[in-house]
């Protein structure tokens, strides 16, 4: 496994993305700084799992999921990423993201 980057949050690692045989795995401290209020409120509560998903089309989730619970409405990261995060039936949280590449 290899860290591809890492995101600090005052003294320790707030985000990081590691790598392995082709597969990415986001992970973050809970309540991370970085990230929007709404987030950051809902994450630091422990029965909830946070799930990052990329996808090629924010616009057709967002269809696709009209009407379920937006537990943090649309907005673009300090990363340049479009997300949105839904609250699923089981209370965790699942964000999708288009990530800007350049």
């Amino acid at each position: 496994m290899k860290v591809a980057f890492d995101v600090p949050e005052g003294d320790h690692v707030g985000f990081a993305m590691m790598t392995f045989a082709g597969v990415n795995v986001m992970i973050e401290t809970r309540g991370n700084a970085n990230e929007p209020p709404a987030l950051q409120a809902l994450s630091r509560q422990s029965r909830r799992a946070v799930v990052f998903v990329e996808v090629d089309d924010v616009d057709a989730v967002v269809a696709a999921l009209k009407g379920a619970q937006v537990a943090v409405e649309r907005h673009t990261t300090f990363y340049k990423s479009d997300e949105i995060t839904y609250e699923e039936p089981g209370g965790n949280l699942v964000t999708f993201a288009k990530i800007a590449r350049s």
